[in-house]
């Protein structure tokens, strides 16, 4: 099996857990959802397929995660290198004059004030813009610091010791990432269409 290319937003230092992305996809997709519905129904696009496919997405997503967090908790040597690597990704952000903590405190600030249910959806809006644009600059942030000499290697060795760790953690891992890529395939064909 090849290997499949982890996401980098994984190993941001400060945004390590997978609820915080989850969180910015399920506060940002939420309303643009609203309107490629309306788009796509105009256009003869299944949206309660969109929506299905959408949702068995974050479910595998999950479900990798979870046997990545697992992978992790049983290899202290594998945290260790995380940790090495988050280390590196932070210092070449911040050379490459990004704040890495400052971003990670402005998602986590956006997302409580997002948490607030008395907040009128008018102000939610205008967060979770926010919330999208501070997720862009953590992953400008990220790549340029991928393309650093001193932090690609190190990446790419985490990349390949994770995906054995959480292979070994669970055999499923493979039927997994093949179920996700086939979904993602259906997605991006269901915007084609939409576009079309």
């Amino acid at each position: 099996m090849a290997l499949m290319k982890l996401r980098s937003w994984r190993l941001f230092p400060y945004l390590i857990a997978a609820g915080s992305v989850l969180m910015v996809i399920f506060y940002v997709a939420r309303p643009v959802l609203g309107a490629l519905g309306r788009h796509f129904a105009a256009r003869q696009v299944p949206v309660a397929r969109l929506a299905e496919t959408q949702r068995k997405i974050g479910s595998l997503d999950e479900k990798i995660a979870g046997i990545e967090r697992a992978a992790l908790t049983h290899d202290p040597k594998l945290q260790a290198e995380r940790g090495q690597v988050a280390e590196l990704l932070g210092r070449s952000m911040a050379e490459h004059g990004h704040d890495p903590q400052a971003i990670t405190e402005r998602i986590k600030t956006i997302e409580g004030q997002l948490g607030d249910k008395t907040l009128p959806e008018a102000n939610k809006g205008k967060l979770r813009a926010e919330l999208a644009r501070a997720a862009a600059e953590a992953d400008a942030a990220q790549q340029a610091a991928l393309r650093d000499p001193k932090v690609r290697p190190a990446y790419q060795a985490l990349q390949k010791d994770l995906m054995l760790a959480m292979n070994k953690q669970d055999p499923t891992l493979p039927q997994l990432l093949r179920e996700r890529a086939q979904a993602e395939q259906q997605l991006r064909a269901l915007y084609r269409t939409a576009a079309g």
